[in-house]
C-alpha cells in the first residue's frame, strides 16, 4: 500500500505493473517491468518500487509520482526472484532466490 490510497500490482500474465486508486479502483499508471513479476516492494515514502520478475532473473526499479510510473532501470540478480524487500532505512533491496541459501542485495545508488 501506497500513501495517498494507491497500491501497486504486478500482473503476471502482463509483464507489467499497475499503480491503482483504491478509492476509485481506477488504474493511474501501467507499465513493463520485465517478464512474469512476481512481487512488488515499496520504500516507506511510496517514492521508489521494486518488482522481482521471474523469467527475466531481474529487478525492476521504478519512481512513484503521483499518477505516473517512471522505470529507472533494471538489476540483474539471479534465476527466478520472488519475494523482496527493502532494508528500513531505504538503501538497500533484498530479493529471495529459490536456490538453496541465496539472495542478493543490491545498495542505492542515487
Amino acid at each position: 500500500m501506497l500513501p495517498g490510497g494507491r497500491a501497486l500490482t504486478a500482473n503476471h500474465t502482463a509483464d507489467s505493473i499497475s499503480l491503482v486508486d483504491l478509492e476509485s479502483g481506477k488504474v493511474l499508471a501501467e507499465e513493463h517491468c520485465g517478464q512474469k513479476p512476481s512481487a512488488v516492494a515499496c520504500l516507506r515514502d511510496g517514492k521508489r518500487a521494486a518488482v522481482s520478475n521471474l523469467w527475466s532473473g531481474t529487478v525492476a526499479l521504478f519512481d512513484v509520482k503521483n499518477a505516473v510510473l517512471e522505470s529507472v532501470g533494471a538489476i540483474a540478480v539471479g534465476p527466478l526472484p520472488r519475494g523482496l524487500v527493502f532494508s528500513r532505512d531505504g538503501d538497500a533491496c533484498l530479493v529471495v532466490l529459490p536456490t538453496k541459501s541465496s539472495s542478493a542485495t543490491r545498495k542505492r545508488s542515487n
